[in-house]
């Protein structure tokens, strides 16, 4: 599987939580297959080593989401280029190297697009 088939989500609309693991194959979240989930409040990416990021469009419809989880995606060199949806309260990054380097609490390049995010957690060290 290189995607998400909008399809089989689109009948999902009060969906509040959703576990994305083990994807080998997946290569990117495309926003046709999670536009459909207005209601979702939690989203876990897991144990996903192909995609290299998360696109805009993907996330930009999840205006209910508080929670985002991602852990062990070392692909995944960075997040949306636009932020993310402002309703996040809680970012969690785990065992991703490449946004930990590139998302450290003022050091890294693209601080700035998450520091409004009321806490967030890289690895075991609560930034905010």
């Amino acid at each position: 599987m290189k995607s998400l088939d909008g399809k089989g989500l689109a009948h999902l609309t009060s969906l509040q939580e959703l576990l994305i693991t083990r994807c080998d194959s997946l290569e990117f979240l495309p926003g046709e297959a999670l536009q459909h989930l207005t209601s979702l409040q939690k989203l876990y990416i897991y144990d996903c080593p192909s995609p290299q990021f998360l696109p805009e469009e993907a996330l930009q419809h999840l205006t209910s989401l508080q929670k985002l989880f991602i852990t062990a995606c070392d692909s995944i060199q960075f997040l949306p280029e636009e932020g993310l949806p402002p309703s996040l309260s809680y970012l969690g990054i785990y065992n991703c190297s490449a946004l930990k380097k590139r998302y450290e609490k003022k050091t890294g390049q693209d601080w700035a697009k998450i520091s409004h995010i009321p806490c967030i957690k890289i690895d075991e060290e609560v930034i905010i």
